[in-house]
């Protein structure tokens, strides 16, 4: 479900994919500290930064899939039972 809640977030965009017919944006989130997807078309406004952004390790988009996996890692353990 979506919340009505509107933020405001600094992101790196990384990514748009669309979905059918849904266009999403992934990026990092300088807000959250985190990976996040964003829908384009609950986007209400964008506007560049002139401080841009440098090179950081762990957010490129080549880095996403392995947080989902650390993430899902952290919320489902493995058991370890034998």
């Amino acid at each position: 479900m979506l919340s009505a809640n509107c933020s405001r977030r600094v992101i790196r965009p990384l990514e748009i994919e669309a979905w059918d017919q849904t266009l999403t944006l992934t990026g990092w989130c300088e807000t959250r500290e985190d990976f996040r997807v964003f829908r384009l078309d609950l986007i209400s406004s964008a506007h560049l930064t002139e401080r841009g952004f440098k090179p950081d390790i762990g957010r490129p988009l080549k880095d996403y899939p392995e947080s989902l996996s650390d993430k899902n890692e952290r919320t489902n353990p493995r058991r370890n039972s034998e």
